[in-house]
């Protein structure tokens, strides 16, 4: 602050020198002090005047008091002017000189020794950071997956396998219209056999570690006898089979369409075999199969119950042996359903 009194003193010394009143300051050394004094109350006051009423100058006046290197010369200049006025300081004509230098080189003594500071007004202003409340976020609603085990035992052995369900793909699948009877083969059966389906085939392939057609569809007619509590219900209302799969209940004709999609996947030809208030399952074979059976063309279809567990193939009831059943082949799966 102090560089800004002697800027406004040599001013004030200017002026007294071209209004004629030089011989007064060089006749009253003492009113040098004074003149110092007003210097620097009026630095301060302009200063705080522009801090009030100009705020956007504070940076540039803090930016001048902070110049590096301004006290090494404020220090030089101080013992420059103390090195002048020892030598010739007394000598007659220096005394208006002193006007001048002396105020300089207490100035630039004081800074250089650091006593010069920043006034409070212009000091940089901590401005606290403004509490925000955050607003309460409801986490979106994010649909997780089906988890589902399965546990089953084949021929003494126990086997059981994990399988994620799509959320999505069940919602798909549950929204779809029921359709007629003479729709399941092809809506139920090949509509149904989406991704998890295929999975769930495969691994019951890998896990069967047989290809003997017998006991490949008797594995595969064993997971799905245990696996789905039947569940008797007031009307005919199919279930895809990853419905099946989730809820692990159903009625005779869902528990069918899951079987039927599995071995079809498999590589099995299958039909829904359709009886009075009933349904059953007919895998057509080689001559490992024997048993009950349908003949539909050139195949014979072999009856599997799949309402309750501990049916083989080819075993039927004495209730159904002589109904009349008929038989809805599940056709071939398209090609773009195989590559995907």
């Amino acid at each position: 602050m102090l560089l800004f009194s002697l800027i406004l003193y040599l001013f004030l010394t200017g002026v007294a020198r071209l209004t004629g009143m030089d011989s007064f300051f060089a006749n009253h050394l003492y009113w040098l002090a004074a003149l110092c004094l007003v210097s620097v109350a009026g630095a301060y006051g302009g200063s705080f005047a522009l801090a009030t009423y100009q705020p956007e100058a504070k940076r540039p006046l803090r930016n001048l008091m902070r110049l590096k290197g301004v006290r090494w010369i404020c220090l030089a200049t101080a013992v420059v002017i103390l090195w002048i006025m020892s030598r010739w300081g007394d000598q007659t004509g220096w005394l208006s000189l002193a006007e001048w230098i002396v105020p300089l080189g207490l100035v630039a003594l004081i800074n250089g020794l650091g006593f010069d500071h920043i006034p409070r007004f212009l000091a940089e202003e901590e401005i606290p950071g403004k509490l925000v409340a955050a607003p309460e976020l409801t986490p979106a609603e994010i649909p997780h997956d089906y988890l589902k085990n399965f546990s089953w035992t084949h021929e003494g052995k126990s086997y059981s396998i994990s399988l994620v369900i799509r959320q999505a793909l069940y919602r798909d699948y549950a929204s779809r219209p029921r359709l007629h009877l003479s729709k399941w083969a092809d809506e139920y059966v090949i509509q149904g056999i989406c991704g998890e389906i295929r999975e769930l085939a495969y691994r019951l392939v890998r896990e069967g570690k047989t290809a003997n057609t017998r006991k490949q569809a008797s594995f595969v007619l064993d997971f799905v006898q245990q696996c789905v509590t039947y569940t008797a219900e007031k009307e005919e209302y199919p279930q895809y089979p990853v419905e099946t799969l989730v809820k692990q209940t159903g009625d005779c004709e869902d528990s069918v369409i899951l079987a039927a999609a599995l071995l079809k996947v498999i590589g099995y030809k299958v039909a829904l075999l359709i009886l009075p208030g009933h349904a059953a399952l007919g895998v057509a074979g080689a001559g490992e199969l024997t048993g009950f059976a349908v003949e539909h063309g050139d195949d014979h279809y072999y009856y599997c119950e799949m309402s309750a567990e501990g049916w083989t193939i080819g075993e039927i009831s004495e209730e159904y042996k002589e109904a009349a059943i008929e038989v809805m082949v599940v056709p071939d799966m398209p090609i773009a359903s195989l590559a995907g």
